[in-house]
């Protein structure tokens, strides 16, 4: 190909494909007219916006502003509510350990994690039982798990 040849293929190829594209789309989307927004404009008085440009043929009416509000209101309580009655606290299930010293674990097995070995005469609170373990809580707060076997009632 000649170095004219070239670029007068490359032309001609380009004007075949405009070609071909204006002959394939419809007619109504090649008259059809662009319809521009208008440019935003902020005002605070609804009544004074402008009334629609020359360019919304479409629209009979101008674009109405609207503004939205919200009012709240808030009435001060006469008296305070009422509160329902307390219930009474369920007993407590206290129990005191009988061995020379006891060991609390994490789990209510003999192979978990020691916690902490109690002395005889401590007292602690029982939440829970599983088999022969109880679920303790301490004086102060310590909480796991003890034997059944060791622990008698607190009259």
């Amino acid at each position: 190909m000649s170095s004219v040849g070239f670029p007068v293929f490359v032309v001609t190829t380009l004007l075949a494909g405009t070609a071909a594209a204006i002959l394939l789309t419809p007619k109504d989307v090649l008259r059809s007219t662009v319809v521009k927004a208008p440019a935003p404009s902020y005002t605070a008085d609804v009544a004074a916006v402008d009334p629609a440009p020359d360019y919304f043929p479409l629209e009979t009416s101008a674009p109405k502003v609207q503004y939205a509000s919200l009012t709240v209101s808030v009435t001060p309580l006469a008296e305070a509510p009422t509160m329902a009655p307390a219930l009474p606290e369920p007993s407590r299930d206290i129990r005191r350990i009988t061995a020379g010293s006891l060991n609390m674990r994490s789990e209510p097995s003999k192979f978990s994690d020691l916690v902490v070995s109690l002395p005889r005469g401590t007292e602690v609170a029982v939440s829970d039982t599983s088999g022969t373990w109880a679920y303790v809580t301490t004086s102060d707060g310590t909480a796991g798990w003890l034997s059944q076997n060791f622990l008698a009632a607190v009259e």
